[in-house]
């Protein structure tokens, strides 16, 4: 039996006392987590009632490589009537609550989580653009030189968002909008703008809806 077996098994032996009562049983809910966290330490679990019967939401805590993992134990789930199995990236939100180590209070972390709340599948690696301003547009060619020759997307404009700044490039990177990633890639072109007398100027992105979240989800798990 592995991991993910075992967790189903140990949630139908402790299933009765998740609804007798008015509030699940403390020590089930410490059994059940217990037995969660030895698929991965990370993870997390709610427990919760609607009109329509009992929710199981499996929590990914804001960790990316989780959603498969939490996907793979609902495809697992055994039948159980009246229950629901919800699979959320931070279940948090859920709630209208806001886990500040994921959406830390900071420029990237409130945009972030903004973008959560409007129901974009932060976990899915998508384009985002970075704006690096420079003083003129020889700098920032040079720097777009730079970055195609490491093999970075980058394109050089005119710009007229900011004083002492007229050119900028745009620099397209793949990657999965977290805030620990996206303040690396800062990190990172911001270091290599330095020479170029340039600086970051924000980023942004499109949005990913739960509908491409969830065709995502079913190409992993397949």
């Amino acid at each position: 039996m592995n991991q993910v077996q075992t967790f189903w098994h140990d949630f139908l032996y402790l299933l009765p006392q998740f609804t007798e009562g008015d509030e699940p049983s403390l020590s089930a809910m410490e059994s059940l987590l217990t037995s969660l966290q030895m698929i991965d330490d990370r993870l997390y679990f709610f427990i919760g009632s609607t009109d329509e019967g009992m929710d199981l939401i499996l929590s990914a805590e804001g960790y990316p490589d989780l959603m498969p993992v939490i996907a793979d134990m609902k495809a697992a789930a055994p039948a159980m009537p009246g229950w629901h199995i919800v699979v959320s990236y931070e279940a948090d939100l859920l709630f209208g609550q806001r886990n500040m180590r994921v959406f830390p209070d900071t420029d990237n972390g409130n945009v972030l989580y903004m973008m959560a709340c409007k129901g974009d599948a932060l976990w899915i690696s998508r384009a985002v653009d970075f704006s690096v301003v420079f003083p003129d547009m020889q700098a920032a060619e040079a720097f777009a030189v730079k970055l195609r020759e490491d093999g970075y997307s980058c394109e050089a404009s005119l710009y007229d968002g900011a004083e002492r700044f007229h050119a900028q490039a745009e620099v397209t990177l793949p990657l999965i909008p977290t805030c620990d990633n996206i303040g690396k890639a800062e990190d990172m072109l911001a270091a290599l703008a330095l020479p170029f007398g340039g600086q970051n100027d924000g980023w942004g992105c499109f949005e990913v809806s739960a509908e491409d979240a969830n065709l995502a989800l079913q190409k992993i798990t397949e």
